[in-house]
């Protein structure tokens, strides 16, 4: 997901949760984890925090988990004139492989100016690009803000210097991630923070949430209504006919009957599936599962088989 030796650019609003996903990877890759499901490469990591003072630090690491010997703190602090010089020391003796600063803005000297000048964004990116040539060529995440439109805010240099830039936007509590990489597209897809184990887990793409919250919202509606046309359930929850009747067509949670009571062509009357309606389907069911006498049953497939063994399920 993220490329070795690149420059990366992670964009969003203030409160989107920039900070603690780049963290969340940050943790992963010093401990050798995976993140959203995908293998890293373990490695020495360097965090230059420079939205917060030196006395928050070391607590706010402590909360986030944070207790591996590969993670180091650079001591260069934002917007000195020599903070340069004091982040390629540091990246020296560290040798890190991956390099998370937060925030960009804050690395730009006093002297030099404004996010908003070409010029001066041209210069940031040189600068490190010479830190970067000088300790190894580690990884580069910087952290950034969006304008009102939802881009990348400031000169248009700072997405010209970074061939990744990754787009953050909250929706309820997922967060939809926007990937635009210049060797390939990337389909858009949601995370969200998984409070159990502290880390962030992908929920799929964008298509692949949204036909499961108008899956969800359908069971709720119809668990109520009992049963409805496509156009009345999808009325009800204000959605498409065509996503509510595809989400039909595909979904197993559901089941129709044909209604000739009424004149003309028979309508179809969608209800809930029965099965689904107790839990049955495979991905219903949690790893605390129980038969009816109360045995915990191992895998979802295994208690769906269990309590349902007339039902044909397969492992997923």
């Amino acid at each position: 997901l993220i490329p070795k030796g690149w420059n990366i650019l992670l964009a969003g609003n203030s409160k989107v949760g920039k900070t603690l996903i780049s963290l969340d990877l940050a943790k992963s890759i010093a401990t050798g984890k995976d993140f959203l499901g995908r293998k890293t490469t373990t490695g020495p990591v360097a965090l230059v925090l420079l939205d917060d003072p030196p006395s928050l630090i070391k607590k706010r690491l402590k909360d986030y988990g944070f207790d591996s010997d590969n993670v180091h703190v650079s001591t260069a602090r934002f917007r000195e004139d020599n903070f340069f010089e004091q982040l390629e020391d540091d990246l020296k003796i560290i040798k890190p492989s991956f390099v998370l600063i937060d925030t960009l803005i804050k690395t730009v000297p006093r002297c030099m100016g404004s996010e908003n000048d070409a010029t001066v964004m041209d210069e940031l990116a040189e600068r490190f690009y010479r830190v970067a040539e000088n300790c190894g060529y580690p990884t580069f995440l910087f952290i950034h803000h969006v304008n009102k439109s939802g881009g990348v805010r400031g000169s248009t240099a700072i997405e010209g210097a970074t061939p990744m830039v990754i787009l953050t936007v909250r929706e309820g509590d997922d967060v939809k991630v926007e990937i635009q990489w210049k060797l390939e597209p990337i389909d858009p897809f949601y995370i969200t923070f998984d409070s159990e184990n502290s880390t962030f887990k992908q929920l799929g793409s964008v298509e692949e949430v949204k036909t499961q919250q108008i899956e969800d919202e359908a069971f709720n509606y119809l668990s109520e209504a009992g049963e409805d046309t496509g156009n009345g359930v999808a009325k009800a929850i204000g959605r498409r006919a065509e996503q509510v009747y595809r989400m039909f067509k595909e979904s197993d949670r559901f089941k129709f009957r044909e209604d000739k009571s009424g004149q003309g062509r028979p309508r179809k009357l969608y209800s809930i599936n029965s099965s689904s309606e107790s839990g049955s389907t495979a991905y219903g069911f949690s790893s605390q599962s129980k038969d009816p006498s109360g045995n915990e049953i191992e895998s979802d497939v295994e208690a769906a088989r269990e309590l349902s063994p007339d039902i044909p399920f397969k492992e997923i």
